[in-house]
């Protein structure tokens, strides 16, 4: 039985012909076979996601991902400088309206961060196929961040000013009486724009106005992401394509296990062809893994139309991806 390197099966086709001790199956239903293998094949795959999944209250990393410009890692490599202002008055983000927003900037966090050693930043992700297809290119470039093991990371939803926190690597909470002495601890935040629960649940209020209609909005703003806020707090960044270029591929080689799976048409998948989902599935308390469907979605940063599990987004991603792999390659 031939098997890759990452543990899963190279063809469905060499498990479908074969049992556990490796002797021709041939007094087996080929149907009962088939989704025994299935299910096996998608097990060594669903532990493979696991490791690209983040919840809400599961969100302590400290190795990030980050795609951008060869302009900006020449400029990186020359000045040792990751993080860069902000996108200007023209293009503010959702984070940066947030630290003002009436809900929340009176917040002790919101005020920290906006004081000036926190202004300078980097959006990023803990793996890079999510945050590579969309409606913005970030750039061919992919950057490998290390924080320092002091890091502390912040939890912020400003709709939902009770569930922000600052955390170590331990899962320990910071009480934001302490957060004075040990701000300069904060090496970024991880930030969910969850405007989806206002349908939900009307007190929440934003001052944030909705000027493209509620509907249009949710569609494409919800979405969460790691923001890099402190230079300090980085241990390391890596630009080493060769190294870099066989993750894309490792990342490449389980997309295209995962599009084996739902390309075979099975009814485990069949309710998620035309699956609306909701961050919901972010704020589960621990993996509610029923397939490896569940886990790819909990490894999402842009729940957008482009990451929603068909055959035809998923082979979309591969292609993406693969010509991101041989731009990187080609800028060794």
């Amino acid at each position: 039985m031939n098997v890759n390197k990452f543990g899963l099966l190279v063809s469905i086709g060499a498990l479908l012909s074969a049992d556990k001790n490796g002797a021709i199956a041939q007094s087996i239903d080929p149907d009962i076979l088939e989704r025994h293998a299935l299910r096996r094949y998608e097990d060594s795959l669903t532990k493979l996601f696991r490791r690209h999944t983040v919840l809400n209250d599961y969100y302590y990393r400290r190795y990030l991902y980050t795609w951008t410009t060869q302009k900006q890692v020449a400029d990186f490599k020359r000045d040792k400088k990751l993080l860069i202002k902000g996108r200007g008055v023209r293009e503010v983000s959702f984070y940066e309206k947030a630290l003002t927003s009436d809900g929340f900037k009176d917040h002790p966090l919101a005020a920290i961060l906006r004081e000036e050693r926190f202004y300078n930043k980097r959006f990023s992700w803990v793996n890079s196929w999510a945050i590579c297809n969309g409606e913005k290119n970030y750039g061919s470039q992919l950057l490998r961040i290390t924080l320092k093991k002091e890091a502390l990371i912040c939890r912020i939803n400003p709709y939902y000013p009770a569930e922000t926190e600052v955390t170590d690597k331990l899962g320990k909470s910071i009480p934001f009486k302490d957060l004075e002495s040990v701000k300069h601890r904060i090496a970024a935040v991880y930030y969910i724009n969850d405007l989806y629960k206002r349908k939900r649940y009307k007190k929440v209020r934003t001052s944030w106005p909705i000027k493209m209609g509620y509907k249009r909005f949710m569609k494409e703003n919800f979405y969460r992401e790691y923001i890099i806020v402190n230079e300090e707090m980085i241990e390391s960044v890596e630009h080493r394509p060769k190294l870099l270029a066989g993750k894309i591929q490792r990342e490449i080689d389980m997309l295209e296990s995962l599009l084996k799976i739902i390309s075979k048409g099975s009814s485990i998948y069949d309710r998620y062809v035309n699956y609306q989902y909701t961050p919901d599935v972010w704020s589960a308390k621990e993996l509610d893994v029923n397939s490896v469907a569940d886990v790819y979605f909990y490894s999402l940063a842009f729940p957008n139309k482009e990451y929603q599990l068909t055959v035809k987004n998923i082979g979309n991603l591969i292609q993406v991806l693969k010509k991101k792999r041989d731009l990187f390659k080609d800028d060794r």
